[in-house]
């Protein structure tokens, strides 16, 4: 019960993440310069995922 706010809290920035993601994908289809942007927001979208998931499952 107290690991809930905060899991809420990292799910609502990686929604986030993804939407800002798909908008760069969608605006700079083709733009070189926003290549390690994009790559920079997966990266911590996976970190996030990978602390959200050791968080909900402990045991794994």
């Amino acid at each position: 019960m107290l690991t809930l706010p905060p899991l809420i809290s990292n799910l609502n920035w990686t929604i986030f993440m993804q939407l800002s993601v798909i908008a760069l994908v969608i605006l700079f289809p083709q733009d070189i310069l926003f290549l390690p942007l994009k790559l920079f927001f997966e990266t911590c979208l996976q970190s996030i995922l990978l602390k959200n998931r050791f968080r909900i499952m402990p045991n794994f």
